[in-house]
């Protein structure tokens, strides 16, 4: 659990600053409102994964699994790297390794 929580913290960062860059060069209020939004559940949800909290990671897992899917989808519309297919595949590295510990706390779980 404990790489799924660092994980989720140094992408929580990541989203933010993505987010703040997004409003500079765009002037995307919506941009810098999603990314400070999503990376404040991130950060909150990567400390409850580093206290062993089982709702946090899944709260992380369905976070990361929105901002995935919206990346994706801006990475279909201009199939441009950056940033929408580098953010995308941080995303998709982060649900695996979110998914991993998920399925390692589920057989810890039942095993108690």
């Amino acid at each position: 659990m404990k790489i799924a929580g660092w994980t989720t913290l140094i992408y929580a960062v990541i989203v933010f600053i993505g987010g703040l860059i997004g409003h500079a060069l765009s002037g995307s209020m919506a941009s810098a409102i999603a990314g400070i939004g999503s990376s404040i559940i991130l950060l909150a949800s990567g400390i409850g994964v580093l206290l062993g909290k089982r709702a946090a990671i899944i709260t992380a897992l369905a976070t990361t699994l929105i901002l995935d899917a919206f990346f994706c989808y801006r990475f279909m519309l201009s199939f441009s790297f950056m940033p929408a297919g580098m953010m995308a595949s941080l995303s998709l590295v982060t649900l695996m390794i979110q998914v991993a510990a998920l399925r390692t706390s589920a057989g810890s779980h039942h095993a108690s």
